[in-house]
C-alpha cells in the first residue's frame, strides 16, 4: 500500500480467497483508508456478520463486492459447487443492507448457468445491488479446467446484444 500510494490514490479492492479469513482485514483496511484510498472488499459474503459490518463501516470500507452466479440456491451452489453457498450470500446481503454498506454483485456465466442470466440480473436488482456485473469465464490459470463449458460464440453475441439493449432500456429510465 505504501507504494501504490507512492505514485497513485487508488480504488483497493481487498479479496482474496476469502478476505474475512485474515485475522489483519480491518487493520489493512484502516490503513489503506488513513492513507486516502477508497478501500472495498470482495467476499463471498458467507461469513458477513453484524461485527464485519460495524468493523467495514469503522474502518472505511465503502463497497462490498459478492458473487451471485445464479438466481436459486440449486443455480448458484452448483456453480459454486458448495451447497449453502446461495443462502450464505443472500444473508450476507441481509447484513450489509442492515448497516446500510453498498454493494454490488458479480456474476460468472458458462454453459452450466447461462439460461439464468436474466432471472439474475433480475434478482439483483431486486435485493438493490448498486451494480451488477456480469462475466462470462475465460479460461487460464484454474479456468483451464472448464474449456468444455465455455459459452458457444453464437449464445456469447446474443447474451451480449442482450445487454446492450438492457443498458439502453436503464439509460431512457434515468
Amino acid at each position: 500500500l505504501d507504494k501504490i500510494g507512492d505514485f497513485c490514490n487508488p480504488v483497493v479492492v481487498l479479496s482474496g480467497g476469502e478476505p474475512l479469513l485474515r485475522k489483519d482485514i480491518f487493520e489493512l483496511a484502516q490503513y489503506g483508508t488513513d492513507k486516502g484510498f477508497r478501500m472495498c472488499m470482495a467476499t463471498n459474503g458467507t461469513l458477513i456478520n453484524d461485527t464485519h459490518c460495524e468493523k467495514m463501516i469503522e474502518t472505511g470500507i465503502k463497497m462490498v463486492s459478492l458473487s451471485l452466479d445464479g438466481s436459486t440456491a440449486e443455480i448458484h451452489d452448483n456453480f459454486r459447487n458448495h451447497k449453502g453457498a446461495f443462502a450464505g450470500v443472500l444473508r450476507g446481503i441481509d447484513f450489509l443492507k442492515k448497516h446500510n454498506i453498498p454493494f454490488l454483485l458479480n456474476s460468472s456465466f458458462t454453459k452450466r448457468n447461462q439460461h439464468d442470466i436474466e432471472n439474475t440480473y433480475k434478482l439483483a436488482k431486486e435485493l438493490g445491488a448498486t451494480a451488477w456485473y456480469m462475466f462470462m469465464i475465460v479460461p487460464t490459470g484454474r479456468g483451464e479446467d472448464v474449456m468444455n463449458e465455455l459459452i458457444d460464440t453464437e449464445d456469447y453475441d446474443e447474451i451480449l446484444r442482450w445487454h446492450y439493449r438492457l443498458e439502453q432500456q436503464e439509460n431512457e429510465i434515468l
